[in-house]
């Protein structure tokens, strides 16, 4: 069982996989809330629970570091809401968690490492840009 690690710095309390596992347990950031809630998992500073970007950022940063290998879960998780993880929504969100967690430059990075996204990163690129 995972826990709050005690070895986090205070400002990084909440475990990246402790924040994915309490998503995936929970169905969506709310239920991840109250999933670590149940558990005491709180912010050692202020004895709060985490919120709910504060657990979606730190689900986001383990999921951009294993989305090869979690995407079977996640596809889990959408399907109780009754969607499906296509390869175009999975790389669609794999991006916006990119976009979100990652500076400009660290992106960019993230584009050359992961060539197959540059297709996927063109179209949405297209799609939110207005004309």
């Amino acid at each position: 069982m995972l826990g709050a690690d005690k070895n986090f710095s205070q400002r990084n309390y909440l475990p990246p996989e402790l924040a994915f596992q309490a998503w995936l347990e929970g169905g969506s950031t709310t239920g991840a809330v109250r999933w670590l809630s149940a558990r005491g998992i709180r912010n050692p500073r202020n004895n709060r629970v985490p919120t709910r970007m504060g657990v979606w950022q730190r689900a986001g940063e383990f999921i951009l570091k294993n989305f090869d290998t979690v995407r079977p879960q996640v596809a889990e998780v959408w399907s109780i809401a009754d969607r499906t993880l296509t390869d175009e929504i999975w790389y669609d969100f794999i991006l916006r968690i990119a976009k979100y967690n990652l500076s400009y430059k660290r992106f960019q990075e993230f584009l050359i490492k992961h060539p197959e996204m540059r297709i996927y990163y063109e179209k949405q690129k297209q799609t939110t840009t207005r004309g």
